[in-house]
């Protein structure tokens, strides 16, 4: 859902994906600074350091039953932008779920009603009315399949959820007079009537009523924009013609310039402030790419045949997934220029893949949130495997474990619950970035044929339909003709991960690996685990053998006949969502700074840099400095490198320019290093940068000079 935890190489908005009351994000300069940006998310806590994390003690949370089948809601709404107040009506089409129905509950959250009617009678109906909703006793009974249509006449005066306005007045000349909705997890009925349920689905058609100089964007097609006679304002009619749920109606009112593609058989509208036109398809790109891409690998068409994408001001999330139009922060608009360095793929892809798992499919309950979030936090890996490499995806899956064991160090508790206060307690590591790495444990089990078949049956079977983690797990059993039930109950409803010791040794011409289970068992099970060990063979081909790996200790023996078994390692691409402790010599660690696997070389070098560090190790990482391809490896290896750099490396640090090292922040921190070693008086390599093709770079250059006068 709505994507509030933005980690990739642009930058880092404060916490906060997804939905609900979401946690606030740090407010932006209208240009990114990159230089306030990290690489590398804080790592887990040595083995030595004990960590005391808690169950979070939330009591169960019951949505209310639906005893009505929203089918199709109109909405009409205008602005009092001096009161900052909806003013709308809406008219709401059900049929009865139940056999004996004698009232209708609508959420309403802080509006005043002003009138109900049964529009087939014409008659007023009586409201009883609280701070959450609004009871209509209906003067006769319902039976199973009967239909009501009911028209409501209100104002809403949103307290800063659900529906926003910013600047309203005008008075800020540095910002834009906007008004947007967010309605998950259950936002939208503080502007709208509704069933505010993420089960429900309905077709909807909104009429925007707003001064001439705006545009409008709203869920499905514009048909229609036209002043009404005898009104001031134009009004913008949008129809919705598919079912979704009520948390995903949206709109969005502002000055865009809007940019409109055709693209794999999808109308795409890219929304940008005026000055941004020229950057338009530079701030979007890709999204054509990642249609295409999702459509073939799931062998599902994109939904929808409307896709939109707008930024807005003020916004308390990074993205949010609305049916056919996605909304993001406003710094999502960078110049041509800064494109050179930054870029929201991940973002935009985690709001896309929405309009399937999310969308189209939706969780049932909020307990269930996780399979949104979690296959949207996947799928940005998986684009990035497709579109910049595997070395790329690696890096997202790292840092995504380093989150997600950051928090357990706090909490934890199972990835599915109805245990929370606030849905909004559901918006955290557990739900995103655990959800979407037992995801690639699972698409790593399976295999990637029955990955991709079983997500097709998913999404097949149940089309415009609410979903729980069962349906995810049958989906897979059908595909693979395995029983996942222990996987599913393991990681979706257990508590935890587990902590592996890792010992290697060799004797005798056998080569042993010795895995122990030592996480806590107060809440945590035993796991039952399938893990690769990769080594090496005489003639130096590298093998995997899987083990299953169920009990607190086992040890493996591999046959060593020549003497010449190389080293062995343990899931060296970390597939496995466990904390693995290793003891390694000074060797070891050397040599992985080499292998092919991302996390291991991570893994490495933060053990290194806590190490002394003599005159040969520096010298070994700068070979490794020359030798690595992960733009984020190279940042981390002058970070480890910094303190131990001299005058002496001067050749080495003011090599390092846009002509040899592509990476903006890398000369951002040879910049600082430089100035450290030289000072400013005649350093001619911060002179030279200073005119630096980057903007970041050039920015921090500036700024270096500036501060220290």
């Amino acid at each position: 859902m709505r994507y509030f935890f933005l980690v990739s190489l642009v930058l880092i908005v404060t916490l906060a994906i997804g939905c609900s009351t979401p946690q606030p994000v740090t407010q932006q300069s209208e240009m990114v600074d990159a230089a306030d940006t990290v690489d590398v998310v804080k790592p887990v806590l040595p083995a030595d350091q004990e960590v005391t994390w808690i169950v979070p003690d939330r009591p169960e949370q019951f949505l209310r039953p639906r005893t009505w089948n929203l089918e199709h809601q109109k909405i009409w709404v205008r602005f009092d932008y001096a009161e900052q107040a909806v003013i709308g009506q809406t008219e709401l089409f059900l049929t009865s779920f139940s056999s004996v129905n004698e009232q209708l509950i609508l959420d309403a959250k802080t509006m005043k009603i002003h009138a109900v009617t049964d529009v087939i009678s014409g008659n007023a109906l009586e409201v009883i009315q609280d701070s959450a909703t609004i009871t209509i006793p209906l003067p006769v009974t319902y039976a199973t399949g009967d239909t009501l249509i009911i028209h409501v006449d209100y104002t809403a005066y949103p307290p800063s959820r659900g529906l926003y306005f910013v600047n309203a007045d005008g008075s800020d000349p540095n910002k834009p007079t906007q008004i947007w909705t967010l309605g998950q997890p259950e936002d939208n009925s503080f502007w709208l009537p509704t069933i505010d349920h993420p089960a429900e689905r309905a077709t909807q058609e909104t009429w925007i009523s707003v001064p001439d100089r705006f545009q409008t964007l709203s869920n499905g097609a514009l048909i229609d924009s036209r002043i009404l006679p005898g009104d001031s304002l134009r009004t913008d009619y949008w129809q919705m013609p598919l079912p979704h749920a009520p948390y995903l109606f949206a709109l969005a009112v502002g000055e865009y310039s809007i940019l409109e593609r055709f693209r794999e058989g999808v109308v795409l509208k890219y929304y940008v402030e005026p000055s941004f036109e020229p950057y338009a398809e530079i701030i979007y790109r890709d999204t054509d790419d990642m249609i295409r891409f999702f459509s073939e690998k799931l062998n599902v068409p994109y939904p929808w045949s409307f896709y939109a994408q707008a930024p807005v001001h003020d916004f308390i999330a990074s993205g949010m997934e609305n049916t056919t139009a996605s909304f993001y922060f406003n710094n999502i608009q960078i110049t041509e220029r800064q494109s050179m360095d930054v870029d929201f793929q991940d973002l935009i892809a985690h709001e896309l893949i929405h309009q399937w798992f999310g969308n189209l499919v939706t969780c049932k309950d909020w307990a269930n949130l996780p399979i949104n979030e979690g296959f949207a936090n996947y799928f940005e890996t998986l684009y990035r495997n497709h579109r910049n490499g595997f070395d790329a995806s690696q890096w997202k899956s790292l840092t995504d474990r380093n989150s997600y064991f950051n928090e357990a160090q706090r909490f934890r508790r199972p990835i599915i619950t109805n245990r929370y206060n606030e849905p909004e307690d559901m918006y955290d590591r557990h739900t995103y970035e655990k959800t979407g790495l037992v995801l690639r444990m699972l698409h790593h089990y399976v295999g990637d044929n029955h990955w991709w078949g079983a997500l097709n049956g998913f999404l097949e079977a149940n089309r415009f339909g609410a979903v729980d983690w069962t349906d995810v797990m049958v989906a897979f059993e059908k595909e693979t003709g395995m029983v996942l039930k222990p996987f599913f109950e393991q990681w979706f409803t257990s508590i935890g991960h587990p902590d592996i010791h890792v010992t290697t040794w060799y004797d005798e011409g056998l080569g042993y690996v010795r895995l122990q289970q030592v996480q806590n068992l107060t809440h945590q099970p035993v796991f039952d685990l399938n893990i690769d060990i990769h080594y090496f063979d005489e003639i130096g081909e590298n093998h995997v053998r899987t083990v299953q790996f169920n009990r607190l200790d086992s040890t493996y023996v591999f046959e060593d006949p020549t003497g010449k078994l190389g080293e062995m390692v343990v899931d060296p691409h970390r597939i496995v969502l466990a904390e693995y402790r290793e003891t390694l010599s000074y060797d070891d660690l050397i040599s992985r700074l080499a292998h092919p696997s991302v996390p291991l070389r991570y893994e490495a070098l933060m053990t290194i840099r806590n190490k002394p560090m003599d005159a040969s190790t520096v010298q070994v990482l700068l070979d490794a400095f020359a030798f690595e391809q992960s733009p984020p490896l190279r940042n981390l290896i002058l970070t480890v490198l910094t303190p131990h750099l001299s005058k002496d490396h001067e050749e080495f640090i003011h090599g390092l320019t846009s002509d040899n090292e592509p990476y903006f922040r890398v000369r951002m921190r040879a910049a600082d290093i430089s100035l450290a070693l030289f000072g400013l008086e005649e350093n001619y390599y911060l002179n030279e940068i200073l005119h630096d093709p980057s903007y970041y770079v050039e920015k921090h250059v500036i700024s270096l000079f500036e501060n220290n006068k």
